[in-house]
């Protein structure tokens, strides 16, 4: 008889990888991000929409002696 052939490793046959690891978040993670992206939105937006105190442009062509 003769010996039978080793067979081959069907982990080396597989047509997908592992599926991604899922990363759990307890609520108060979730809550905190929450509050430092709005807290980031907030102060960009208000450093936007910040007055500043500007002088008048300086007058380009001079169109009061127009007749």
């Amino acid at each position: 008889m003769e010996d039978p052939q080793p067979l081959a490793d069907p982990a080396g046959f597989r047509l997908r990888g592992d599926p991604p690891r899922v990363m759990r978040l307890s609520r108060k993670a979730i809550a905190t991000l929450g509050a430092v992206g709005a807290l980031a939105v907030g102060g960009a937006l208000t450093f936007a929409l910040q007055s500043r105190d500007r002088q008048a442009p300086e007058e380009l062509y001079n169109t009061d002696s127009r007749a």
